[in-house]
């Protein structure tokens, strides 16, 4: 089995906006940071990659309230050290699509 390490920037267009982050469906985000500027994931891809999916992630400042879901996962804190938002301070969150969020539907109760 062969395993490659790829980059993944992220591109969010606003704070408490959710964005998605292209990649391949079996990939393993090993951590995310502030890299030149511009939120960075690096995940582990085993064999060849799979179709690719959208990650979900959301941006959230500090002292903001945000209605998370309750599988949300908390990725990394992002200081800004250059331009406007010098000294802003982030919280970095991926929001994955789990089936606990996805209510079955019994056909037989539905008649």
């Amino acid at each position: 089995m062969i395993s490659v390490v790829h980059k993944y920037v992220h591109k969010p267009s606003a704070y408490e906006v959710p964005y998605f982050v292209d990649m391949p469906a079996n990939a393993f985000v090993l951590t995310t940071l502030l890299h030149k500027g511009v939120i960075t994931s690096w995940a582990i891809v085993q064999d060849e990659p799979k179709e690719e999916v959208g990650r979900k992630f959301v941006l959230i400042a500090t002292g903001k309230t945000y209605d998370l879901p309750k599988n949300a996962q908390f990725m990394t804190t992002i200081v800004m050290n250059v331009g406007p938002q010098a000294g802003m301070v982030s919280h970095l969150f991926w929001l994955p699509e789990l089936e606990s969020f996805i209510t079955p539907v019994d056909p037989e109760s539905e008649s």
